[in-house]
């Protein structure tokens, strides 16, 4: 801890001389603008204030995260002072960090990819390096530093096309995931056109093209159903995209006998379903039905396929509450199926532990608080158990834009309680 502290102290003081450097400014001045005294401008405990980030953000020009981030950035452990330094460990390195993802120790899978990081030799290995960080911290829901080792992993240069095209999906899922449609967009259909004049012919570009067709579909997908301007538009092209995605999976699964391939295929078949509700080639109500009747699909516990079958079915779940939400207007018929499709994905994601479903759990939960507000004129009752208000807090930090959204539910729960005393 201590040792922890020095590091933080030490970076403050280099902040300080920044701050001192950009302005022009000595260290009397630079004191009264933090409201310190000149002999005390940094806090000895390495712990500043909130009062002292803002003045110091002010005086930088950087924003108040950027100063934490800096302060606050990984200091070597015991674990990387032992990493190896001989560049042929990397091959060991980056095996090791891809057995703990497949064994679901991410944490341990994101410590190796950074030290195979540290001991690779070539700019290629540098990207793996970055691409098994990047699966490490999707695993733990981590999305904004995956989406970082991307980003990182994309600066280096020159590398292999194969792995980049990889990372470059793996990016654009990552803006999909965070909401951030526009780029996910742009960039899955950069991939979608290189691969349409380039036809992938070795697995791992097959594998790119079905994802990234994946994730342009579902990208338009979302974006169809958010307004009316060039929705109809945005539905074709994304059923244009998902069907062949689907196609590709399948070819995939059989070919070499992956059967994580038939989960993605069949999450595709929910988001097709949706698709064509707003197309209009799908009565809304009849497509509930299917989705209610395709959720008994994983029945037997032993199924090896049964992880990435039930992830698929909270898809649907999912994506019936899309359908529900926009498309029903019997409240009774509208309030069965939101409740039935959040349980079952509430269920399915707590088992997974998977944030992206708890996000669109907790989000679809919120728009029925609110509906039932707006018909009422009342505040809804809200009640989060302890485990609930676990997650809605981990959603909240890992999905930036769920931020205002995770508080009316905090506020509503909150409110609730009182009522109850």
């Amino acid at each position: 801890m201590a040792e922890v502290m020095g590091v933080a102290h030490k970076r403050l003081r280099h902040l300080c001389g920044l701050a001192k450097a950009y302005r022009g400014i000595n260290q009397e001045q630079l004191a009264r603008r933090l409201g310190r005294h000149p002999d005390r401008l940094v806090p000895g405990n390495g712990n500043p204030k909130l009062d002292y980030l803002l003045a110091l953000s002010r005086v930088l020009d950087w924003p108040v995260s950027l100063i934490v981030s800096f302060i606050g950035a990984e200091t070597p452990d015991e674990t990387q002072h032992a990493a190896p330094k001989d560049r042929r460990d990397f091959a060991a390195l980056e095996a090791a960090s891809r057995e703990s993802h497949t064994e679901g120790r991410y944490q341990e899978a994101v410590t190796l990819a950074r030290q195979a990081f540290a001991v690779a030799g070539t700019p290629d290995e540098r990207v793996i390096a970055c691409i098994r960080e990047a699966s490490g911290n999707d695993g733990l829901g981590r999305y904004a530093e995956a989406l970082a080792a991307e980003q990182r992993g994309l600066a280096e240069s020159p590398t292999s096309g194969e792995l980049r095209r990889q990372l470059e999906s793996n990016l654009a899922n990552g803006y999909y995931t965070l909401w951030s449609l526009p780029e996910a967009e742009s960039l899955s259909l950069k991939l979608v056109n290189w691969y349409r004049h380039h036809p992938a012919s070795t697995y791992k570009d097959r594998v790119t093209d079905a994802f990234a067709l994946y994730v342009h579909g579902n990208t338009l997908r979302r974006m169809a159903a958010m307004g009316p301007a060039e929705s109809a538009v945005r539905a074709r092209d994304a059923e244009t995209a998902l069907r062949k995605s689907r196609r590709l999976y399948v070819r995939i699964g059989r070919e070499f006998k992956q059967d994580w391939c038939d989960g993605i295929a069949n999450t595709i078949t929910g988001a097709l379903i949706h698709v064509e509700v707003l197309l209009g080639k799908r009565l809304p109500l009849e497509a509930l039905r299917e989705i209610e009747n395709g959720l008994d699909r994983v029945t037997d516990p032993a199924d090896p396929r049964v992880g990435d079958w039930l992830e698929s079915c909270a898809w649907w779940c999912i994506f019936g509450c899309c359908i529900a939400r926009q498309y029903l207007s019997d409240e009774t018929a509208l309030q069965h199926f939101m409740a039935m499709f959040t349980d079952k994905a509430d269920v399915i994601a707590r088992r997974l532990d998977n944030w992206a479903l708890r996000e669109r759990v907790f989000s679809m939960e919120y728009a029925s608080y609110e509906r039932v507000e707006r018909l009422t004129g009342r505040a809804a009752l809200l009640t989060l158990d302890a485990d609930d208000l676990e997650a809605l807090v981990g959603v909240m930090g890992r999905f930036p834009k769920f931020g205002p959204t995770g508080m009316k539910l905090f506020e509503a729960h909150v409110a609730t309680m009182k009522l109850a005393v």
